[in-house]
């Protein structure tokens, strides 16, 4: 425990100045933020969320643009539908299986399983990606990246006959990871291929 909590909220406060300057300026997104300090991330979003609702498309119609304030759109609606944090990305009383997701994000399901048990490094993960799963599971991309930026964690519901308690496998390159999957067309290698 930080014996001075005092200057941990400095600190918060001097990140959360700095995106929101990123942010107004477009040096950054909520992802990039949010990877570098995961425990902010819901911070960033409602910075980003109060920078950018009153901007309309008319008066800026920049794709990066669209898809912020679509975001902060779906984060207005889930706080108003009283959305929590996500607790896993299938939820099958909303309809959203793996099946469903892995259609969306063009990948193989054991890359689903894989997104569900945070089995990928967040900083690894394309922005694509990143758009394409919080489509998928109808929830902003803040909350995907807050989600997939928490510690990796053990299949739900899974049994394990063992005398010794289970460990969590460490977390992977998603990139790497693709690139070396002969199973994954080019054209999805392709489509989830960072800036080269």
């Amino acid at each position: 425990m930080n014996p001075n909590p005092t200057l941990d909220a400095q600190n918060d406060d001097a990140l959360l100045t700095a995106f929101a300057q990123d942010v107004e300026t477009a040096a950054a997104t909520v992802a990039d933020w949010s990877r570098r300090y995961p425990t902010l991330g819901g911070d960033f979003a409602r910075v980003a969320t109060d920078t950018f609702a009153g901007a309309t498309p008319e008066v800026a119609p920049d794709d990066r643009l669209q898809a912020v304030l679509m975001n902060a759109l779906r984060k207005q609606k889930g706080a108003y539908l009283g959305a929590s944090a996500i607790v896993s990305l299938v939820d099958k009383e909303r309809g959203i299986t793996a099946a469903r997701i892995a259609q969306t994000i063009a990948l193989p399901l054991p890359y689903v399983a894989k997104l569900n048990q945070r089995l990928f490094r967040i900083a690894t993960l394309p922005a694509r990606l990143l758009e394409r799963l919080a489509d998928a599971v109808e929830r902003s991309v803040e909350d995907v990246t807050a989600y997939l930026s928490q510690p990796p964690t053990l299949a739900r519901g899974a049994a394990y006959r063992s005398d010794d308690a289970p460990t969590v496998a460490d977390a992977e390159d998603f990139v790497a990871a693709l690139r070396a999957d002969e199973s994954v067309s080019p054209e999805t290698r392709d489509l989830y291929r960072e800036n080269e």
